[in-house]
């Protein structure tokens, strides 16, 4: 706890999601005091990611996992410096005989900056960002790459144009477009849903 009218560390982080291009990131705004474990939910959060997925950060050369808020170390224990990147990894269920779970999605974090504030200012934020989260059904950087070059904006429209053309009922139209329209905004980022996400995480903590 830190004491009253005590100023802070304030750790402004760029993570971005690697091999993907253009990157999809988030930048995001946490207190030095708070946990790694509520760095990994505030990544989470902001990407859209399910939040129960295996994970494990790589700071400079030690695996960490995030456990649970009571127990993970704060922030302010690595002592980080302006500048220093580390890894963040999730992953899907540990492979059969594998000694550890397999990275699926990487992300590189950077520290950008340190700066001060009151214990009273807002802290767990995503202020800024590119790119909507990968899709639920797509288990890696490689097979959305393949999937972004095939459902393209104008795959899309050619697909509704002969639909039309066939006189489809709007309900097939509406069914079978239905999946495909997260497509046209994997370059989108939302800061509404976002904010809505972490004042759920937020709201929901002990």
């Amino acid at each position: 706890m830190v004491p009253a009218h005590q100023p802070v560390s304030i750790y402004h982080f760029r993570v971005a999601l690697l091999r993907t291009s253009p990157h999809v990131w988030r930048r995001l705004v946490v207190r030095s005091c708070s946990s790694l474990s509520e760095l990994h939910e505030t990544i989470v959060c902001s990407f859209g990611w399910s939040a129960d997925r295996p994970h494990r950060f790589l700071i400079r050369g030690q695996f960490f996992s995030a456990g649970h808020a009571a127990t993970s170390p704060p922030l302010s224990e690595f002592q980080f410096a302006a500048g220093e990147r580390f890894l963040y990894d999730l992953h899907e269920q540990r492979f059969q005989g594998a000694r550890a779970p397999m990275p699926v999605w990487r992300h590189q974090v950077r520290l950008e900056k340190i700066a001060t504030s009151e214990p009273s200012d807002s802290f767990l934020r995503c202020t800024e960002g590119r790119g909507s989260p990968p899709l639920d059904q797509v288990s890696n950087t490689v097979e959305l790459a393949h999937l972004v070059d095939l459902f393209t904006p104008r795959y899309i429209v050619h697909r509704l144009a002969e639909l039309i053309d066939h006189n489809v009922a709007d309900s097939r139209i509406a069914q079978e477009l239905r999946p495909l329209r997260p497509w046209l905004n994997l370059r989108n980022f939302s800061s509404r849903d976002t904010k809505r996400r972490l004042s759920r995480f937020i709201g929901a903590r002990p």
